[in-house]
């Protein structure tokens, strides 16, 4: 069972909650106009926007698709007013990984300059080396950091998410250099992976992640100050239902303040 947006909202606002992430899949099919009139009405922000990106094909008519897919995510965003629009730049391409990162530092470029305009920031997300493959040919805080000073656009910042990059050992001194441009904060916890590494995350506080930690490096000396996600893609979770799932997410986050 999954929760319609209405019944999302209502619940998130019954536990407390300040703020809502979506990704654009689950909003196909309703008008933007209802989803910004739902999200105003709950007193919910929305602290992001899922995706835009995958910008890495073997042919120009897919990388042309791609970004003019994520042009379309980038009014949806604008619309809507989400604080950050997640940016998944795409998996390998073939064996060339220096091509794909190339075909992601084009497409971003140009993403940037149409997102510049529509006032929206585009919060590029690392992701574990496991899913060079098929997420992201940019696997580290530092190759996002990188990126972004590279293509050095107002608008660009990171997508901070706890599950990819706690591994780091770099992860103090790259967190240090994107203070002020960390778009977005998401956490879920490591578990032994079971399956795709995309849908066996755990709660906060289920798995060896230090996530405090890793909370306590992001907002350190105001570096971010925003909202913080909990993004578990969990076939187990998924499973467990929405309510025992909720539960879970509320004590896993209490947990976790100081």
């Amino acid at each position: 069972m999954h929760l319609g947006l209405a019944e999302l909202l209502r619940e998130a606002e019954r536990r407390g909650f300040q703020a809502v992430g979506l990704w654009r899949d689950n909003l196909e099919g309703m008008l933007l106009q209802k989803v910004a009139r739902l999200l105003e009405v709950s007193g919910l922000r929305l602290s992001s926007l899922c995706r835009a990106g995958l910008f890495t094909h073997p042919e120009p008519e897919g990388r042309r698709a791609a970004l003019s897919e994520s042009k379309i995510a980038v009014d949806q965003a604008a619309t809507l007013g989400a604080a950050a629009l997640v940016v998944v730049p795409g998996g390998l391409v073939g064996r060339d990984l220096a091509g794909s990162r190339q075909m992601v530092r084009d497409s971003l470029g140009e993403l940037a300059a149409y997102a510049r305009e529509q006032g929206v920031k585009l919060a590029v997300e690392p992701m574990h080396p496991l899913l060079v493959q098929e997420r992201s040919v940019i696997t580290s805080l530092r190759e996002a950091n990188d990126l972004v000073e590279e293509l050095g656009d107002d608008c660009l910042g990171v997508t901070y998410d706890a599950y990819h990059v706690w591994w780091d050992s770099a992860l103090a001194l790259e967190t240090a250099r994107c203070a002020g441009r960390i778009w977005s904060v998401q956490v879920a916890d490591w578990l032994p992976p079971t399956g795709r590494l995309t849908a066996c995350r755990g709660v906060p506080g289920e798995g060896c992640i230090d996530l405090a930690g890793v909370l306590a490096l992001a907002q350190e000396g105001g570096a971010y100050a925003g909202d913080i996600e909990v993004e578990v893609l969990s076939e187990a979770w998924w499973g467990a239902g929405p309510e025992a799932t909720l539960d879970a997410v509320v004590a896993g986050l209490s947990a976790l303040k100081p």
